[in-house]
């Protein structure tokens, strides 16, 4: 019975799906060209027609279309547009501006011409498109393995004291936040909706790497938090010492020298108070969209506000930490590399994208998230500068924290 169920919701939706179906359509959807080039955009109708149907196409100053103007009827199912960019511009349409019969002018025209279109962007230099390209997926390879570094180290050193847990804390709670934002944008139809309806004709802003990105940026920040809980907790139950070459007048003036007697880290009452905070920020927005009082968009907007707030706040624990420890060791500078890497290639791309459209309203326009990947850049160097300056000690004067079984 349950089978039956499912195979009648099936034929239902199939059957919706052709009812729906535009009978119309412009390929591709989204079109690239260097100024002063030109490439091709078929029109196809696929459903029979009794009259000649005649559409006008229109378009800004900065394209031109031969032909404008199209029929349909009898034979003819397909016609080709040749598109020819003449001014730079980030975003225009090639659209259906009159629909409407020859033989019978009273008909209506028998689709929604808002919803066939055709995006274009016109650009200054397919040289600026392969660095776009290259630095895309720089910055998404490095930010895709820079957490990856400091589990490594954690593991290999055994202990996670390098490493402060107010910053693992809140860095769990971001991510948490956008990859739920992330997967419900990617796939939930009803928010897709909801986001054209507020931004009409615009792209889905989550692709699929976006998702594998914060699936697995959420998947490393809780392996570190788990690393860390387990190696705290697991020191409770051993030894540490200093390793016995060290010269004994050493061992107490070594931060990083750590006893049985040795306070434990635990979270901060500030980071107790913001994480708390965002928390209950995130279950009120749950509710209130449970209740209809906002939709599921602001929801997620929420949510990704959250991944905004912690990245102003979690590497300023971790930069505290070093400087009271006077010390980076445990802290993986390697991450802090590829995590340079990768906010420089983000920002450098939104500059040569900008630059080759002529357009710099991702700046303008979105100053979250060039702050937030500068500000990130900041704390990168801040962590650099400790690391090889601030508290560049030599190798062999490097404190060790080693293991004796009991």
């Amino acid at each position: 019975m349950r089978q039956f169920y499912i195979n009648c919701f099936f034929i239902l939706t199939t059957i919706l799906t052709i009812v729906n179906a535009i009978p119309i359509s412009f390929t591709p959807s989204d079109l690239s060209i260097v100024k002063g080039h030109s490439q091709t955009i078929k029109i196809s109708y696929n459903e029979p027609l009794d009259d000649i149907l005649h559409l006008d196409l229109h378009s800004t100053p900065d394209l031109i279309l031969k032909p404008d103007k199209v029929l349909f009827g009898g034979n003819i199912t397909e016609v080709f547009i040749n598109v020819t960019g003449i001014a730079v511009t980030s975003l225009t349409y090639i659209e259906i501006n009159i629909c409407n019969f020859i033989l019978k002018s009273d008909r209506s025209c028998p689709f929604n011409k808002t919803e066939v279109f055709t995006r274009v962007e016109v650009y200054h230099s397919q040289i600026f498109n392969v660095l776009i390209f290259i630095t895309g997926w720089t910055y998404f390879c490095a930010w895709l393995f820079s957490s990856y570094l400091q589990i490594i180290l954690i593991f290999k050193l055994k202990s996670a004291e390098g490493v402060n847990l107010d910053f693992l804390f809140l860095n769990v709670i971001g991510h948490a936040g956008y990859t739920i934002y992330n997967y419900l944008m990617y796939l939930n139809n009803d928010i897709q909706n909801l986001y054209l309806t507020v931004h009409p004709r615009a792209l889905n802003p989550v692709l699929f790497n976006d998702v594998v990105f914060t699936t697995n940026s959420l998947f490393a920040s809780s392996v570190t938090l788990i690393q860390f809980f387990y190696y705290e907790v697991y020191r409770k139950n051993r030894k540490v010492e200093v390793c016995p070459e060290i010269p004994s007048e050493k061992k107490s003036k070594d931060p990083d020298a750590t006893s049985e007697s040795a306070p434990k880290q635990l979270l901060s009452y500030t980071c107790m108070a913001l994480s708390s905070s965002l928390v209950i920020f995130a279950l009120v927005s749950l509710i209130l969209a449970l209740l209809a009082i906002i939709d599921w968009l602001q929801l997620i907007d929420n949510l990704s506000l959250i991944k905004t707030i912690v990245t102003l706040c979690k590497y300023v624990p971790q930069v505290i930490q070093n400087y009271r420890r006077k010390s980076t060791r445990g802290w993986s500078i390697g991450r802090i590399f590829l995590d340079f890497m990768g906010g420089s290639m983000s920002i450098a791309q939104m500059m040569l994208q900008a630059s080759n459209t002529d357009d710099w309203s991702g700046f303008i326009g979105n100053p979250w998230k060039v702050g937030t990947g500068l500000f990130t850049v900041i704390f990168d160097l801040i962590f650099m500068f400790q690391h090889y300056v601030l508290y560049n000690h030599p190798k062999k004067e490097e404190i060790e924290i080693c293991e004796v079984k009991k």
